[in-house]
């Protein structure tokens, strides 16, 4: 949940691999898909491969048909919700 949380606002400034995870993820949603190729080099260098790029990819498309369905449909949580920590 914390990773999340640090992918969500874009840094993970205590781990240099998660920091570059979490800027790629949080330009690919704010950009559509268009992030500059420096980020994308930036995983790579941090220990990344065309196949962790791949899954953030489909991580990202994952969370926002999620969002769009809810925010079409109001389909209500049916599982319990975590207690705040």
């Amino acid at each position: 949940m914390i990773k999340i949380y640090y992918y969500s606002i874009g840094k993970a400034s205590f781990d240099s691999k998660f920091d570059a995870l979490a800027k790629l993820i949080k330009s690919i949603a704010e950009n559509k898909g268009h992030v500059d190729e420096q980020l994308v080099e930036e995983i790579f260098s941090a220990g990344y491969n065309e196949g962790s790029l791949i899954d953030v990819v489909v991580a990202v498309g994952d969370k926002t048909i999620t969002n769009y369905i809810y925010a079409l449909t109001k389909i209500p949580v049916d599982f319990l919700i975590a207690p705040p920590l």
